[in-house]
């Protein structure tokens, strides 16, 4: 039993780190707390991964152990700030950092405040 289950771990492994590994796949996301999250779409060829369908990031660069990914700041009211995403690629823990404006209340009738923002969870690929 625990051969079987050390030989799925070191192919899960395999694959995450292994060329051929290199095409774009979906990983399922959860929350801190364990409530799912949008899918993480990772392409490695074309350093791009993509939250939920919406949010596309550049990959920055890469580790045996980490992808670091970016946001560009076009897709940010005003312009101001950045999204930071690292992913653990053998836990698949990640982090995420968001410093942009935002509005001070509901409606924005405060005006744009520059605010900070951290997230963090797990990616996994699905088992089946």
């Amino acid at each position: 039993m625990r051969a079987g289950l050390l030989t799925l771990v070191v192919v899960w492994l395999f694959l995450l780190v292994s060329p051929a590994a290199a095409k774009p796949y979906v990983l399922k996301c959860s929350t801190a707390d364990g409530h799912p999250a949008a899918d993480l779409t990772v392409d490695l060829e074309n350093r791009v991964m993509e939250w939920g369908g919406v949010s596309h990031y550049v990959i920055s660069s890469t580790t045996e152990r980490y992808i670091t990914a970016v946001k560009s700041p076009d897709d940010f009211y005003q312009r101001v700030g950045g999204e930071t995403w690292v992913l653990d690629r053998v836990t698949g823990d990640y982090k995420r950092a968001n410093v942009a404006m935002f509005c001070q209340d509901d409606g924005c009738q405060g005006g744009m405040v520059l605010r900070a923002f951290t997230y963090s969870g797990r990616c996994v690929r699905p088992i089946l």
